[in-house]
């Protein structure tokens, strides 16, 4: 699983939206961009994804691994939040 911030598209945006609405708090800024400083935490819901106004982040679900989170979640339709 990995979470991937295209800067390109991210460009100017000052909303940080992805960054207010993870309950989970994966992302911080740094140097006025997003980053992504906890992916362990990140329990693939889709918010930040539906939310970013200029659709710059993309979760990049992975069956490899065999963590909680890659067994379990894999099975959660997008959008779904557990928290």
């Amino acid at each position: 699983m990995n979470i991937r911030i295209d800067y390109v598209k991210c460009g100017d945006c000052r909303t940080y939206t992805c960054v207010d609405c993870c309950a989970m708090a994966v992302f911080s800024l740094k140097d006025n961009k997003p980053v992504v400083v906890d992916l362990d935490s990140c329990t693939l819901c889709g918010i930040c994804e539906d939310l970013c106004p200029k659709k710059a982040i993309t979760l990049e679900r992975s069956l490899q691994g065999s963590g909680f989170q890659n067994s379990f979640f894999m099975n959660a339709k997008k959008g779904e939040c557990f928290l």
